[in-house]
């Protein structure tokens, strides 16, 4: 897409933006020589997609909320809202391997595969602190976390 807009707009670079649109309509419609496939079709069909549908729970229903949503007990690690759509939540089956059906087996409790999450930042923090050599120089960098952030999700500033 990027030599599209370069190659189009190399006359007149300034209005890049207003082409812009037409130009990602033509990509997308255009058929790749390996796929035989515009993107767009790719992307509908789904095809070439690496991840796959991850499932979590078992997890008990407190509430039936309208015809089509349901809220979940989650644990509050999961930092994810409660309330779920019902075309995306799967009756539990339990596993085919289980033979004896009687038998008093205990799965895995959800708490059991927590991962450990760190508190959030109780005030504005340096958190780590690293010096990089380049041909330019030495750089500082600096690890901060801001107040009520995880520490995960802190960044780095020169």
């Amino acid at each position: 897409m990027v030599h599209l807009l370069r190659g189009y707009n190399s006359k007149h670079p300034k209005t890049w933006d207003e082409s812009h649109p037409y130009l990602q309509f033509a990509f997308n419609r255009a058929i790749h020589g390996s796929t035989l496939k515009s993107p767009f079709e790719e992307w509908l069909t789904g095809e070439g997609k690496k991840l796959k549908p991850i499932c979590y729970g078992p997890f008990k229903i407190i509430k039936q909320i309208g015809d089509n949503a349901f809220q979940l007990e989650l644990p509050p690690y999961m930092h994810m809202y409660s309330v779920i759509n019902a075309e995306n939540l799967k009756l539990f089956e339990p596993s085919p391997l289980d033979d004896d059906p009687d038998e008093d087996t205990c799965l895995p409790s959800v708490d059991d595969l927590k991962i450990e999450q760190e508190d959030p930042l109780q005030e504005d923090c340096n958190l780590e602190q690293k010096v990089r050599e380049t041909r330019h120089g030495k750089y500082e960098y600096f690890h901060i976390g801001k107040k009520g952030q995880f520490p995960i999700k802190s960044k780095w500033y020169i």
